[in-house]
């Protein structure tokens, strides 16, 4: 069994046995997890395999509006639907952010959350139990740059995980892809010369302007 394998395997295991008792375990959703290698497989994505120059961390997307707009609840063991495309309004989010990362080339690079089942603002305890699978999905990939989507995602990766993580890379921090001003300033933020613009920057300092690409056994 590969390292990523085993990751996976590890996280399944860690919702199964509902470790945080806020969470709920999304079966849908865009991360490494048993229930989105159908979709990948579905929608092609990372046939190539996963492009090791960018991971781009994010908090744990989508919970928020779920938890406002009850008739997106799912109850039971299989929690909240996350935004894998399943409603008009994740659905856009989730083409704006994977527009933005095709038009700098980024758009095999891998998408994860530093907290892997919500909620919106999750408590310490509950950043410290990811901690370990985000810590370890990031030794894998071994990404150039980590590319922090939004404040908190930012400072998980820097308090609970930069300090642990044992190889050198870029952390840049972009802005969230649910600004609420629109989407034409949401995309003048990105464009901007601080984010996505820092983050091809980071890679041309290093050298590294061709995809890499590491193999996803589990997905062939």
């Amino acid at each position: 069994m590969d390292d990523w394998t085993k990751l996976i395997e590890d996280i399944a295991a860690c919702k199964a046995r509902g470790t945080c008792r806020r969470l709920g375990v999304r079966k849908q959703f865009f991360e490494p997890n048993p229930h989105t290698l159908d979709q990948w497989r579905h929608l092609g994505l990372y046939r190539e395999g996963i492009d090791r120059r960018v991971v781009f961390v994010c908090v744990s997307p989508g919970d928020l509006i779920e938890r406002q707009r009850s008739r997106f609840r799912v109850s039971g063991v299989n929690g909240c639907r996350g935004w894998a495309g399943y409603d008009t309004v994740d659905a856009t989010r989730m083409s704006r952010f994977r527009k933005i990362r095709r038009e700098f080339g980024l758009d095999h690079c891998l998408v994860t959350n530093a907290v892997k089942c919500g909620p919106h603002m999750p408590k310490k305890d509950e950043i410290e139990n990811c901690s370990i699978f985000i810590l370890r999905e990031l030794q894998t990939v071994r990404p150039t740059v980590i590319a922090c989507v939004g404040q908190e995602a930012h400072k998980i990766y820097d308090g609970h995980v930069a300090p642990k993580l044992g190889f050198e890379a870029a952390a840049v921090r972009v802005t969230s892809y649910a600004l609420r001003r629109g989407e034409d300033e949401l995309f003048r933020c990105w464009r901007s010369s601080d984010e996505f613009p820092a983050v091809a920057a980071a890679l041309a300092s290093r050298g590294e302007l061709a995809p890499d690409y590491l193999s996803m056994s589990i997905l062939t």
